[in-house]
């Protein structure tokens, strides 16, 4: 498959300096000083007997904190990682209690600080603490006023779970950012103008909405690695039924499994009703042939497969072993058949991806790895990457073209299982430079590239209407022709309605910065 966008990390930079050695102290000092967290916030007490609770809010903080301290009268008590502490003091004797952060370099916070000696009554706790307002991201609560002790109230604070959310003057707060179809437990305390704690209100679980099913069947394939195929999903993915994720590829050294599950994908997914495939990549021809033909490492690769699909509870396991020798072909066929066997113990499907062919041929270099039939006998789902008759490295042309395509479907009309097939279109285009003759490698681009090209070498983007797909041609600034080809929505739909009128489910490569305007058309429902 082609992957287009990758990014890069800014790389870390050292600086020193020379001077004397007390300026060098003294940028020292600065620097921590400036870097250093911000005092704790809203710091409060609550006292019963010989006990005092202490709550407080993390303040700003440029690196990650580590924990706070805990002081009485300037000597340190204990070390907490949360924002709630739980202290001796003695009784009528004002005591000075202070709170510092501490991050993960060791800087620590100016200190916020309250006497036990500023009141006698804490308030009363809030009362009718309730939910008016929930969705799936988001919480308001809103209680009654509290009853004053010995000073006046200035605030309430909220806690979630245990935490301190915040402090607000009023008796309602908004909670953003919360988790789809989530319970989390609520409380409010009333805060006196000398920083006194009620004790917390009763509790309040809420539980928000669960987001809106999918309700769609595209099979689609997301990218761990950028945010815009993420985002891609998000906002269609009620028209999409499984996700196939790209969490785990081989090394090309050691032919080992590397990766690992986002999280935030998986679980996108799942409250979302859309199947969550982790897909298992190879693309490098050696280390393929060592994972099918080594027996440790096959069963390394067998028993990891197995392992993150229970470990992460995904639906499935997408396998793309591309590349790979036609004498592979037998190794390869058992290798599927295995980790088939294995996945479906669990109660997990298996989703193969297959080169398009338009006949078997067992010496083909890029299809022959693939004997169709046996792997549908074992797979759950067979996805065929019907793209390819043109690639970066071949002479120019569409890179899915329609009579090829055709034939393409009429190999399979042909097979048994034909219920399992996947027809999978690309969303991409490429770019070739004709400068250095045929063999000059192409750029992929994603349709989005592809029509601000476009636009800027002022070459109107054409349709062909025998390949079914975008192209245009232009000269670049050294006067090298290039000739485009790409997948614009009109191409994807109508490789969309080939597949569907030969009753096939239909998948994309991949979400992100595709042509946008084919989620509007009928033929991606369904």
């Amino acid at each position: 498959m082609v992957a287009v966008g990758a990014g890069s990390a800014p790389a870390a930079t050292n600086v020193s300096g020379a001077g004397s050695p007390a300026a060098s102290t003294a940028r020292a000092v600065a620097s921590v000083r400036a870097g250093a967290p911000g005092r704790p916030r809203y710091l409060g007490i609550s006292i019963s007997g010989r006990r005092a609770v202490l709550t407080w809010a993390a303040g700003r903080a440029s690196a990650r904190i580590a924990g706070y301290r805990v002081y009485r009268d300037g000597r340190l008590l204990r070390r907490v990682r949360g924002t709630r502490a739980t202290v001796a003091v003695r009784p009528g004797a004002p005591q000075r209690l202070s709170v510092r952060a501490v991050d993960v370099r060791g800087r620590r916070s100016a200190a916020a600080v309250i006497s036990t000696a500023s009141s006698k009554e804490a308030p009363q706790p809030p009362a009718g603490l309730r939910a008016v307002e929930v969705t799936a991201t988001a919480v308001t609560l809103a209680w009654l006023r509290a009853k004053a002790g010995t000073r006046r109230v200035v605030g309430y604070r909220v806690f979630r779970d245990g935490r301190t959310l915040g402090q607000v003057k009023g008796t309602r707060m908004a909670v953003p950012r919360l988790a789809t179809d989530e319970a989390y437990t609520f409380t409010i305390a009333a805060v006196d103008d000398r920083g006194h704690v009620s004790p917390p209100s009763r509790a309040l679980t809420v539980a928000t909405d669960a987001p809106p099913p999918s309700t769609g069947s595209l099979h689609a394939f997301v990218l761990a690695s950028t945010g815009a195929s993420f985002e891609d999903f998000k906002a269609h993915y009620r028209q999409i039924g499984t996700v196939h994720a790209t969490y785990f590829e081989c090394d090309h050294a050691t032919a080992a499994v590397r990766g690992a599950d986002v999280p935030q994908i998986t679980s996108f997914a799942k409250v979302r009703q859309v199947e969550v495939f982790a897909r298992f990549d190879c693309q490098d021809a050696p280390a393929l042939h060592r994972i099918l033909t080594d027996r440790v490492l096959r069963g390394a690769w067998l028993a990891t497969i197995v392992d993150q699909a229970l470990a992460h509870d995904y639906d499935g396991i997408n396998l793309d072993f591309e590349t790979g020798a036609p004498t592979d072909r037998a190794a390869y066929t058992s290798f599927v058949t295995e980790l088939a066997a294995r996945l479906h113990d669990i109660g997990k499907k298996l989703a193969v991806d297959v080169s398009a062919k338009t006949a078997d041929d067992p010496s083909h270099p890029r299809s022959g790895l693939y004997d169709y039939p046996a792997i549908a006998a074992e797979a759950d789902v067979v996805f065929v990457m019907a793209w390819g008759i043109h690639w970066a490295t071949s002479d120019p042309g569409p890179v899915a073209d329609m009579r090829w395509l055709e034939a393409v479907v009429h190999y399979v009309n042909t097979l048994p299982d034909r219920e399992k097939y996947v027809m999978g279109t690309p969303l991409y285009g490429m770019d070739w430079p004709r400068a250095s003759g045929p063999g000059a490698p192409a750029k992929a681009l994603e349709w989005a590239d592809v029509a601000a090209l476009s636009a800027r070498v002022g070459a109107p983007a054409g349709y062909d209407a025998t390949a079914h797909e975008t192209h245009f041609s232009y000269a670049d600034a050294q006067g090298a022709t290039h000739e485009v080809w790409a997948s614009s929505a009109a191409a994807v739909l109508e490789r969309m309605r080939l597949f569907r009128s030969n009753e096939y489910e239909v998948g994309v490569w991949r979400l992100g910065r595709e042509d946008q305007s084919m989620w509007s058309d009928p033929a991606l429902a369904g």
